[in-house]
């Protein structure tokens, strides 16, 4: 039975790419947060304000929804890992898949009108085109994340 010192050596072998991709995670936020707060002229903060609502937007509506659920898989390819079901988890994984694509249709829906969305509400018709912008340029994305985090 191997000690406490080598299995946490051993899990900290496997991890720490992980634990090194999420503290660097956020930092795309802050350099597009400082990219935004310094275009157009110094008193104008819409540039700033389109960029976080447009990314509030997608974690709300979007990112959560989207990796919750295709994180859920990880459960059952565990349990069938466990029972030495190797096909069953390319199953698994092969429907979260096929699931991932229509999640991520149904959230896209609104995210199409997010602008009149945003208008309806009552922002301001600039901030809510820059944030429109911002969103549809990040959605495409949104769909390969969510297929990378049924793996991860």
């Amino acid at each position: 039975m191997p000690s406490y010192g080598r299995t946490v050596l051993e899990i900290l072998k496997l991890a720490w790419l992980p634990m090194v991709g999420m503290l660097f995670h956020p930092m795309y936020t802050i350099v597009n947060a400082s990219f935004a707060g310094r275009l157009g002229s110094s008193d104008d903060e819409k540039y700033l304000a389109g960029f976080g609502l447009g990314s509030l937007t997608l974690g709300i509506l979007a990112i959560s929804i989207l990796s919750s659920f295709s994180m859920a898989v990880g459960t059952f390819v565990a349990q069938a890992k466990g029972a030495g079901e190797i096909r069953l988890c390319r199953v698994y994984l092969h429907r979260q898949y096929y699931l991932n694509c229509f999640v991520y249709v149904a959230v896209l829906i609104p995210l199409l009108f997010v602008k009149q969305i945003y208008v309806a509400i009552g922002q301001d018709e600039e901030v809510a085109a820059l944030a429109t912008q911002y969103v549809w340029t990040v959605i495409p994305g949104l769909f390969f994340h969510t297929q990378a985090m049924a793996i991860g």
